[in-house]
């Protein structure tokens, strides 16, 4: 299957300040059949969500590789979580944790002013551990930042789109500390889990996408 000879409805690509790792698509073929195709390669059949606007049906894309991230570190419900980042994603990022049951939920956009990092210090002391942290900025220092503040059992999810280096020092700041970092590809390019893996978790988040429609 291919996009050729199919009406476009709508169209993504994220991260949308760039021309994009992931790539997206409601497209209709001629005989009325919608379909999520992701990177025009891999088509998911949105038979049962024709209530659903293509805009809606497209956030289900990145938000499926959000989710897989979640699953992948083992999140509990009730798991407290501190958010960094600002935007369309990270604003999708802040409705899955609470659709995850994470409680409490603190965003700040960045971890670059002094007073935006002693802001989430003061939200990780008073928060029961372990917790879950998701960097949806892109900036290294952001990352550097929560490696320092994070404690034992803790969970950091790199979910940022920005390519920027970053200094960490394996045994002191993971190893010694007991904490889990998980790279989170919000585009599931290259999924290692298959198509049949891709299509459970998109169909769970297009399920969250349509509470709210």
């Amino acid at each position: 299957m291919t996009e050729q000879g199919m009406e476009i409805l709508a169209e993504m690509t994220w991260p949308p300040e760039s021309s994009g790792r992931g790539r997206a698509a409601v497209v209709r073929d001629q005989e009325g059949n919608r379909f999520l195709s992701l990177g025009k390669t891999y088509f998911f059949p949105l038979e049962g969500y024709e209530q659903m606007e293509p805009e809606a049906c497209l956030n289900a894309a990145p938000l499926a590789g959000m989710l897989a991230g979640l699953e992948r570190a083992g999140v509990e419900f009730g798991a407290g979580a501190l958010l960094v980042g600002q935007g369309p994603l990270a604003d999708l990022w802040l409705r899955l944790l609470g659709w995850r049951g994470c409680v409490p939920v603190h965003r700040v956009d960045s971890l670059v002013l002094e007073m935006r990092e002693q802001e989430a210090a003061a939200f990780l002391e008073k928060v029961e551990r372990p917790i879950v942290a998701v960097e949806a900025s892109g900036d290294g220092t952001a990352v550097e930042t929560l490696v320092r503040l994070l404690r034992r059992g803790d969970r950091l999810l790199l979910a940022g789109s920005r390519e920027s280096g970053v200094t960490i020092y394996a045994y002191r700041d993971i190893h010694k500390k007991g904490i889990s970092i998980i790279g989170v590809d919000s585009s599931l390019a290259g999924s290692p889990e298959g198509p049949s893996i891709i299509g459970e978790t998109l169909a769970k988040a297009l399920r969250l996408m349509a509470r709210d429609q």
